[in-house]
């Protein structure tokens, strides 16, 4: 039988907790815990659901399972992400020469970051591998009806996907 492992926010979300209190007993010892090799913390569920029982508060596996499966679920969000329409111009930056400005639309806004899909460019996968590489942050002008808007949105890169003629990018405001 193989141990069923928990990420803090699977823990929280089963103690219906914030993830901070999690931190907290494990930080006392209430809750045994490891670290990965990346030093992340993990849990054992036996040891949660222990923790529990002991807690005043009975869960079978079975609910468990019921209450991270509703976590898991891809439609719940920790925020809302806005979809948005805007055309912009994206120009990498960080020792890239200034006239590296890319045509694309701005995919959706949240309160941490943001993202680009840029489209019809000539340039293959390997190239932008390697653009990406060396930049890993972007400015974006919006573009609405009637201009390119003053101040750009400002990201470092997080994470990117290449469709047949397109690349998505998602990015975290600068700070």
């Amino acid at each position: 039988m193989t141990k069923e492992i928990l990420t803090i926010r699977q823990v929280a979300e089963l103690c219906a907790v914030a993830p901070s209190t999690v931190q907290y007993w494990e930080r006392k010892g209430f809750l045994k815990s490891f670290k990965t090799l990346g030093g992340h913390r993990r849990f054992e569920r036996n040891h949660v659901l222990e923790f529990l029982e002991k807690r005043g508060r009975k869960l079978t596996r079975e609910s468990a399972k019921s209450i991270l499966a509703v976590q898991n679920r891809p439609e719940r969000r920790a925020e809302n992400r806005i979809p948005v329409t805007f055309n912009i111009q994206a120009q990498f930056f960080n020792g890239m020469p200034e006239n590296m400005v890319f045509q694309g639309r701005l995919m959706d806004v949240s309160s941490r970051g943001f993202g680009i899909e840029l489209t019809g460019q000539e340039m293959e996968k390997s190239l932008f591998k390697n653009l990406f590489s060396k930049c890993r942050n972007i400015k974006a002008w919006l573009k609405d009806q009637v201009g390119f808007l003053k101040s750009p949105l400002e990201g470092t890169i997080r994470n990117f996907n290449f469709d047949q003629d397109s690349v998505r990018i998602g990015l975290a405001f600068s700070r």
